[in-house]
């Protein structure tokens, strides 16, 4: 099975970033023992992709993905001995809203590595037919709604797509653009727009407190230099998480 990304999972448009790696925890992690830093993956467990990052500071990162269902979790590791122990921080928090103004390719060619770059603006220049597009990515029902200088407004809802397009919108220059994501307790946001001439807006989303924790505690035995076996019996799938 292909290997879980912790990158972005994003192509243009479809602006939702599941980065592991920006995570902010809830409390500092002790520094823990530098021999076992590192990026690892889970072998020996067929259709199921894992990675596991264990960091310096004491952070650890973790995402496994097994056919539709997808775990997350984040919090501190230490080493006693020969276990390793991971100790999730509780999950949930706000979903980010980032405005961006451009798309780079990490060099790998496919839709998911278009990663959002904020960047000075590619799109100045007025429209040839006057339409203002605002891509948010496929979060149906989300609101989005532009208030124009001249006291105007307009809004619309996204239905199927990752972006929604005005096509007959007003010539006059967008003083702000507004977000509402369709999640329970999402409130309306506001993004001042300090570009007149701007009919391009991009918006990456960071959904990554959504993901259900794949564990409160995990732990894990070493086996030589660079693996680690899962030993705790609630994860039930067993296998090694090799070091890359």
């Amino acid at each position: 099975m292909q290997k879980p990304s912790l990158k972005l999972l994003t192509a243009f448009g479809l602006c939702i970033v599941t980065s592991l790696g920006n995570t902010a925890f809830a409390a500092p992690c002790a520094p823990a023992d530098t021999k076992m830093v590192g990026h690892y993956y889970l072998e020996g467990v067929m259709e199921v992709g894992s990675e596991l990052l264990l960091r310096p500071d004491g952070n650890f990162e973790y995402a496994l993905s097994a056919g539709a269902m997808d775990l997350a979790a984040h919090g501190c590791w230490s080493r006693t001995g020969e276990r390793v122990t991971l100790i999730s921080a509780k999950q949930g928090g706000p979903i980010d809203i980032h405005p961006v103004t451009t798309m780079s390719n990490d060099g790998t060619g496919s839709p998911e590595s278009m990663i959002p770059v904020p960047l000075v603006d590619d799109f100045s220049g007025p429209s040839p037919h006057d339409s203002v597009t605002v891509a948010v990515g496929r979060i149906k029902g989300t609101e989005i709604h532009l208030d124009f200088v001249d006291g105007s407004s307009v809004s619309k809802v996204v239905e199927s797509g990752d972006q929604v397009v005005f096509t007959h919108a007003k010539s006059s220059a967008i003083k702000r653009v507004g977000i509402k994501l369709s999640f329970k307790g999402e409130a309306l946001r506001w993004f001042d727009n300090n570009e007149p001439s701007r009919r391009l807006f991009l918006f990456s989303v960071d959904t990554s407190s959504l993901t259900p924790q794949a564990f409160p505690r995990l732990e894990l035995k070493t086996s030589g230099a660079d693996r680690l076996v899962i030993a705790s019996e609630e994860m039930g799938q067993g296998g090694t998480y090799v070091r890359h």
